[in-house]
């Protein structure tokens, strides 16, 4: 999921109380269902969401996150970040590194060790832009090494 369409959601939770079914959500957004979920999903992950049964609500973060001035919001969303761990793996190398990036490769095989059943090119676009999206990490495609932002 795009870090706007996890806005997205968390901004439309936010205009209704905090919660909603999640099959109304899909349908008020013109989304497909599975397509939803995922959103939904990403947002959970990030601790922003609960979804107890059908119901998706607002968690303290993402009541923190709508609530936070534009400016601010970028640093709500890292704090979210570095509860992961490839985020925080990612970190880490960056500090015993000196600040000096690091390959993109590390990123590749830290994806394949941690989600071997996934497409890890797919994720490390994921894990790039959010990583962006929040001011974390900086990659430079040219170059294939991430830094800190």
């Amino acid at each position: 999921a795009l870090p706007t369409e996890i806005v997205g959601l968390l901004e439309y939770l936010d205009a209704r109380g905090g919660r909603e079914d999640l099959f109304r959500i899909a349908n008020d957004t013109g989304r497909q269902f599975g397509a939803m979920i995922e959103i939904v999903e990403a947002a959970e992950l990030l601790e922003f969401v609960d979804t107890p049964k059908r119901m998706v609500v607002l968690d303290p973060a993402g009541r923190k996150y709508v609530a936070a001035k534009p400016e601010d919001r970028s640093a709500v969303w890292r704090d979210e970040l570095l509860k992961l761990k490839l985020f925080r793996d990612v970190a880490d190398a960056l500090k015993r590194q000196g600040g000096e990036p690091v390959d993109k490769m590390f990123v590749l095989e830290t994806l394949v060790l941690h989600l071997p059943h996934e497409d890890y090119e797919q994720q490390f676009d994921t894990f790039v832009q959010w990583a962006r999206f929040g001011d974390l990490f900086a990659y430079n495609e040219a170059t294939g090494e991430i830094a800190p932002s």
